[in-house]
């Protein structure tokens, strides 16, 4: 039987980063704006760090983590045990979630600061995607002596890892420019920038991806509308920037 948040290496730094961002909240909400932002900074750097240990059980193939046992198996090389990592539901929202807080990280450092608003905003906004990560099933753990499901067959590809990488960065930076720039900081427009510089290499990834798994013909039904998605992502962030 799995549990939604298990005790494991991998759950570790993730759960201290949770439990960061609802104190970051709660000190907010009752005026310790000092110790919200070294808590808020704190945090969003273990959602980061978090990845290291997360990646190491696809690894290792350490299918004691529900993540693991659902999209990794014996035969996947190494490179696509490290794209397995973020294949599944749960891992996927982590990976966003870890890219919403190098986002912020970066426009706390543009505006040398973030002003108690808008430090409650983006820490709902990272504990948000971090609650939705775990009722996917990001960190759940179950018995260790089981087998791996593996990787679904199409995305047994190269760009598993460069595609999705880049596609969530570009979403990220460009939520967090967005929400910056409504928050009054002009800043929020270079993450924007950014944010669209990496959703371009993302459609151009995913075009090589669809082009090589339809030989040149016919896409796939599933990376057509993933590529339609992305595409419309990039249009409408251009339009706005």
């Amino acid at each position: 039987m799995s549990s939604m948040i298990g005790l494991h290496y991998a759950t570790i730094l993730p759960a201290i980063a949770y439990l960061l961002l609802a104190l970051t909240i709660l000190l907010l909400a009752v005026g310790r704006e000092a110790a919200a932002k070294r808590t808020f900074m704190v945090s969003l750097l273990l959602v980061v760090l978090g990845w290291i240990p997360y990646i190491a059980a696809f690894v290792s193939l350490d299918f004691s983590l529900d993540e693991v046992a659902r999209n990794a198996s014996n035969d996947l090389s190494l490179y696509l045990r490290i794209g397995a990592a973020w294949s599944g539901g749960g891992g996927s929202l982590y990976l966003f979630s870890a890219f919403l807080s190098l986002a912020i990280l970066l426009q706390t450092k543009l505006n040398k600061g973030l002003n108690r608003f808008a430090m409650m905003v983006f820490a709902l906004l990272v504990l948000a995607s971090m609650s939705t990560a775990i009722l996917m099933g990001a960190f759940g753990t179950g018995p260790v002596d089981r087998g791996g499901l593996g990787i679904n067959p199409l995305l047994k590809n190269y760009w598993v890892v460069p595609h999705p990488t880049s596609t969530f960065l570009g979403y990220s930076f460009i939520l967090v420019g967005s929400l910056a720039l409504a928050l009054g900081y002009k800043s929020g427009f270079s993450t924007q920038l950014l944010g669209l510089a990496f959703l371009t290499f993302g459609l151009v990834f995913g075009g090589m991806w669809s082009y090589e798994t339809s030989g040149g013909e016919a896409i796939g039904h599933g990376i057509l509308w993933r590529q339609a998605s992305s595409q419309s992502g990039w249009q409408r962030s251009l339009r706005y920037t």
